[in-house]
C-alpha cells in the first residue's frame, strides 16, 4: 500500500471529520505506509488541498467534490499521494485498495463528470474564482472522479485523482458528503 493519507501534520477539525469518516478508528494525519513521497509531491498535494478549501469556503460549503449537494458542509476535502500505479478510471477499486479505504472496498462506486475548464466535478456550482485550483488540476493527466456510496451515516466519499508528470505517482483530493 502506497499512500499518504493526508501531508499536513496538524488537519482542522474538518479535515480530521472527513478523516475519522474514512478511516474510522484510526489516528489522523498518519502515513499508512513507509513510502516517502517526493518533495515535490508533498507540494503540490498541499497546494492542491489550500486551493480546495479556499475555493469551497468561496463557494460556502466544506468540499468541492461533495459540492452543494452535501446534506452537510463538516468534511473538508484532504489531498492524498499515490505511489505510481494503474489508479485512473476503470481502476477505481484499485484506488480504493491503495487509499486503504477498508470499510468502503465493496461498496458502489460510480463515475462522475468533470467539467472541462475547471477540472472540478460538473455538479460543483463555484461562487468565486476557481483559476489556481483548476490550473494545479489541469497540471495533472488521466484525471478522473468517482464517488463510494455506503459509508457510515449516509456518508459518500468523492475520490478526485491523477497521474503525476515525471512518475512521481498520483495526487489528488478525497472529501466526504452526507446524503440520504
Amino acid at each position: 500500500m502506497s499512500f499518504v493519507r493526508y501531508i499536513h501534520d496538524n488537519p482542522d477539525a474538518l479535515q480530521d471529520q472527513t478523516l475519522q469518516t474514512l478511516y474510522p478508528g484510526t489516528t489522523s494525519g498518519k502515513s499508512l505506509t513507509s513510502v516517502v513521497p517526493p518533495e515535490n509531491a508533498i507540494a503540490f498535494v498541499k497546494k492542491l488541498a489550500v486551493g480546495a478549501k479556499a475555493v469551497a469556503n468561496a463557494s460556502a460549503c466544506g468540499s468541492v467534490l461533495a459540492g452543494q449537494t452535501s446534506e452537510s458542509d463538516e468534511h473538508e476535502d484532504v489531498g492524498v499521494w499515490l505511489a505510481p500505479g494503474d489508479y485512473g478510471a476503470g481502476h477505481e477499486r484499485d484506488a480504493i485498495e491503495a487509499l486503504g479505504l477498508k470499510t468502503w472496498r465493496n461498496k458502489k462506486v460510480s463515475s462522475l463528470k468533470l467539467d472541462g475548464t475547471t477540472h472540478l466535478p460538473e455538479t460543483f456550482k463555484p461562487s468565486g474564482a476557481t483559476g489556481e485550483l483548476s490550473a494545479l488540476l489541469g497540471e495533472l493527466r488521466d484525471l478522473s472522479l468517482f464517488a463510494v456510496e455506503g459509508g457510515p451515516g449516509s456518508s459518500v466519499a468523492y475520490v478526485l485523482l491523477g497521474r503525476m508528470d515525471n512518475e512521481d505517482g498520483w495526487a489528488g483530493l478525497i472529501g466526504v458528503g452526507i446524503s440520504s
